[in-house]
């Protein structure tokens, strides 16, 4: 994607040193799981709630959660702010960036904000369609989301802390392009004076071992990333993190997922040294042996054979890539609680804690 200009708009903000802060990111559309997430951590009245953007997008109810989200902001303790993925409605929408991206989002994509206004119009979009005159439409009929969004930050800087999407590459710059779209920030060699909370990059892209989709405290740089992979990744979940008191600045999280759960009947401690969790920019793989559900596989970059479920496997420029791909094996104890992610006919892939793992099928 060319980089675009986008004025940066930051909020500025006091907050009292005894008050419990929530920072949730990339919720991309799942209503479900939010909802679900804010009474799981029983937020309320007297709690701050930071938005990180990507508040919709690429999930099934995405003009539900967005107007679940305005609806949250009627309270004074409520700061969403702009993710790249809800500035689609001014790169495409109001400002018609490029037609064959409109239809792209609508035809090939999917789970789009431009498919549910349609529906909710019915208004079927074909390749055909007249894109400028349905942006005309939407832009009509959608002038109140339109002009809330246009009202979000896209920094919230505080005394104590400052959230952004993505990251902050160049603090004088006046373009908000970085800040919603700079990938894996917390590699960045700088230092920050305050912590810099920010979403954007799945936090599983950092692990190279470990599969874990947890928030990422960084104490040296302060960068804290929240991104657990919601509507992204696979086997992800949606992350809550959570500041007990500016005046204590102690950290914590919750989360949730989509997927059932069993118990675990056996204890294992599996030896899992030399592990591999494949990320999102080095997935490259190829494929040994094609089975019913999984193909046994080689990672290229480190020549690691490790079985991949075949749902998690798609071709791009002439090469097999993977979703997910591990060999790490996780440790539970006779009756733990995990979630079921997928399973095969010897194994199951499960997550505890927010870490993702393989355990015999006669352990569960």
């Amino acid at each position: 994607m060319a980089k675009y200009y986008r004025k940066l708009k930051k909020q500025v903000l006091d907050l009292p040193i005894n008050k419990r802060i929530i920072f949730i990111s990339d919720i991309h559309g799942n209503y479900d799981l939010f909802s679900k997430l804010l009474k799981k951590i029983y937020f309320n009245s007297n709690d701050y709630l930071f938005l990180l953007g990507d508040i919709f997008e690429k999930g099934n109810n995405n003009l539900k959660t967005l107007r679940y989200v305005m609806e949250l902001t009627k309270s004074s303790h409520v700061y969403p702010l702009m993710g790249n993925c809800d500035d689609i409605y001014f790169r495409d929408i109001v400002n018609i960036r490029s037609e064959e991206m409109f239809l792209n989002y609508a035809l090939v994509k999917g789970h789009s904000v431009i498919n549910e206004m349609a529906e909710e119009l019915n208004i079927k979009i074909t390749k055909d369609s007249n894109v400028k005159e349905l942006c005309q439409i939407f832009t009509k009929e959608y002038s109140s989301i339109i002009d809330y969004l246009d009202t979000l930050p896209h920094l919230i800087e505080t005394p104590y802390f400052r959230c952004v999407h993505a990251g902050i590459i160049d603090e004088n710059d006046d373009n908000a392009y970085d800040l919603m779209h700079v990938a894996d920030f917390l590699k960045t060699n700088k230092l920050f004076d305050k912590y810099i909370i920010v979403g954007h990059y799945p936090v599983i892209n950092y692990q190279n071992q470990i599969p874990s989709f947890n928030p990422i405290i960084d104490k040296v740089k302060k960068i804290i990333s929240i991104d657990g992979g919601n509507n992204v990744n696979p086997y992800g979940q949606l992350n809550a993190l959570i500041l007990e008191s500016i005046e204590s600045m102690n950290f914590y999280y919750e989360y949730l997922d989509d997927f059932p759960t069993i118990n675990v009947k056996l204890t294992t401690n599996p030896n899992n040294e030399n592990s591999i969790n494949i990320t999102h920019h080095d997935n490259q793989i190829e494929i040994i042996d094609k089975k019913e559900d999984y193909s046994v596989c080689k990672h290229l970059s480190s020549g690691k054979i490790l079985n991949v479920f075949n749902s998690d496997i798609y071709f791009k420029n002439n090469h097999y890539h993977c979703h997910f791909g591990t060999d790490y094996q996780l440790k539970v104890n006779k009756n733990d609680k995990v979630s079921l992610l997928n399973k095969l006919k010897e194994f199951s892939l499960v997550k505890k804690d927010g870490i993702v793992g393989y355990i015999p099928n006669i352990f569960v």
